[in-house]
């Protein structure tokens, strides 16, 4: 049954909280193994939940396997604004107009 490989294959979260250990997050590094890239997909933008745990997997991700760069998609309306901030024009509060995605 699918329900019991799940059950047999996961490992809870303890928190959605980013500034708490990452231990609950140790299953990834099998899953990562020696990849050079790791796409991290939502089911839906713009929920707090998937936003914050992201986060945890972003900093488990940079803390314990190393990787030292992020990449986010953004929509063609964003780009120009975002490209602006990244060229060193304005400070990080700015980029809450840009996007909410991009403040987090």
């Amino acid at each position: 049954m699918l329900a019991d490989w799940f059950r047999e294959h996961s490992t809870p979260l303890t928190t959605l909280d980013p500034q708490q250990p990452l231990d609950d997050l140790e299953g990834l590094r099998e899953i990562i193994g020696d990849a050079r890239v790791v796409a991290i997909g939502e089911g839906a933008h713009f929920v707090e939940e998937f936003s914050r745990a992201r986060q945890r997997v972003l900093r488990f991700l940079a803390e314990r396997c190393g990787f030292t760069v992020f990449a986010m998609e953004f929509g063609f309306s964003e780009a120009f604004p975002l490209d602006r901030w990244l060229q060193g024009e304005g400070d990080d509060g700015d980029l809450t107009s840009v996007s909410r995605a991009a403040a987090e």
